[in-house]
């Protein structure tokens, strides 16, 4: 008999936070992991490359599944991911037997339950990300911003973490870290720099990442819109593809 292998993943599909769903039509796509095919029913990836284990396809497919969830928020009008996706089972492909018959495995587990949202439509799928996937830091700097957006953290320590998290990707943090990481991938450091002066310098004592002995001014309208821009791009840079910066 030849060996097991992982031929799809399957997912529940359920709303963000803040959506719900209004007839969004299937949708196919082809990534660089497999074929997606999406609907408001569940979700399925055929996979390109060979996996022995259901435990070993999703680990590899995690970061894509991440990414995704995190472009469907970069997409979204109040910063949140549109959909979820929870795995729950996984599919073998038809393996044969010395006598020519075929066995078919599979394997189960719980999807996690959804959570209650208030009603805005998603009126059709996100497109996912054809050929980026999400790592683990982005994926945290993800859920700060995430949190941001639903009012469980103010802007500067959220601004603060992300940039602070990029001058770890580039190496090392503070000064060193944010030459590194503005060369590594492809920003201004001047912008870094502006964004590590206003979460420091300002912010009224409702936000202000640090107490000091002068009362800092707030944000102006237009520094809190800059800075979720900024934010907004750091989450994205270090999951592009190189071609791509």
């Amino acid at each position: 008999m030849s060996d097991p292998c992982v031929k799809s993943l399957f997912f529940r599909v359920v709303p963000g936070d803040g959506y719900e769903f209004d007839q969004p039509a299937p949708t196919s796509i082809t990534t660089s992991i497999g074929a997606l095919e999406i609907s408001v029913d569940g979700a399925s990836i055929e996979l390109t490359q060979d996996f022995t284990t259901v435990e070993e396809a999703r680990t590899a497919l995690q970061p894509f599944i991440d990414g995704y969830e995190i472009s469907s928020g970069l997409q979204s009008p109040n910063g949140c991911r549109q959909l979820r996706l929870f795995y729950y089972r996984g599919e073998f492909a038809r393996e044969i037997d010395s006598d020519g018959k075929g066995t078919k495995r599979a394997q189960r587990i719980l999807a996690m339950p959804s959570q209650p949202s208030s009603p805005a439509p998603v009126t059709a799928f996100p497109i996912p990300p054809t050929s980026f996937s999400a790592p683990l830091e982005v994926v945290e700097m993800w859920n700060r911003w995430e949190g941001y957006c639903l009012g469980r953290e103010p802007l500067p320590q959220m601004a603060y973490f992300c940039l602070t998290q990029l001058e770890h990707m580039g190496g090392t943090k503070g000064r060193s870290g944010r030459i590194r990481a503005a060369s590594q991938f492809c920003i201004d450091k001047v912008v870094l720099d502006e964004l590590g002066n206003l979460v420091s310098e300002y912010g009224d004592s409702s936000e202000a990442r640090k107490a000091t002995r002068d009362h800092p001014r707030a944000f102006t309208r237009n520094e809190r819109v800059w800075m979720e821009t900024i934010v907004k791009q750091i989450i994205q840079l270090p999951k592009r593809d190189p071609e791509e910066r």
